[in-house]
Formats: C-alpha cells, structure tokens, sequence
C-alpha cells in the first residue's frame, strides 16, 4: 500500500469518526475544523459559536497550506493560538472548487501526523 492510499484511508476514517461523532457530513469543512481544533488543543466537546468556528477553519487550513507555501507562520500567542501571513495569495474559488482544492492538503496532513 502506496502513501496515498495510506492517506485516504486515514481520511476516510477520520471522516467516518467525525460522522460518528455529530459532525454533519465529513465534508472538508469538518475536517479543517478537527484539524484547527487539534493543532489549537482546543477541546472538542465545547461548543463554538458560528465566529469561533470560522476562525478555528482558518487557522487549520493556513496550517495544511503551509507546507505549500501558501502562507508562513509568524508566532504563536501566549494562548496557543498561531498567526500566519500568506506568502502566496490563493486564486479565487467557488465552494466546490475549494473542496478539491483543499483535498490533497488535507490528504497530506493525515499522512504526516498520522491521525
């Protein structure tokens, strides 16, 4: 098994575990939120309102889009919290394009942290 079935595999049962767990679809919405919630070590169970989330989605996905140099981390707050600048601005993009977009980072983040 090759790194990126490995990698798909571990999205499916992140997304399978999300779904267990409430989460409405395992869309890549979800996804960036368990990854924002992780990379903060925010605790799960708490409920965010509608403003928390959008920033908890954000950070996670200037997280994934590191590694691509899509943006670069400049520190990280006395909370915990990280703070990013974008070195490359992205290309403007419907809902569903994002979603294939984002996929692959998504892919790789699984693979480098292993759930």
């Amino acid at each position: 098994m090759n790194n990126e079935d490995l990698a798909q595999r571990a999205l499916a049962e992140i997304q399978m575990k999300l779904k267990s767990e409430g989460f409405a679809t395992g869309s890549s919405q979800d996804l960036l939120f368990y990854v924002g919630i992780r990379e903060a070590s925010l605790p799960p169970q708490k409920l965010y309102s509608d403003v928390e989330k959008q920033k908890i989605i954000e950070m996670a996905t200037y997280t994934i889009l590191c590694p691509a140099r899509y943006y670069e981390l400049i520190w990280v707050d006395d909370q915990g919290w990280p703070h990013y600048r974008p070195k490359t601005g992205l290309p403007k993009m419907t809902k569903a394009e994002f979603e294939v977009f984002i996929t692959p980072f998504l892919l790789n983040y699984f693979l480098q942290k292993k759930r």
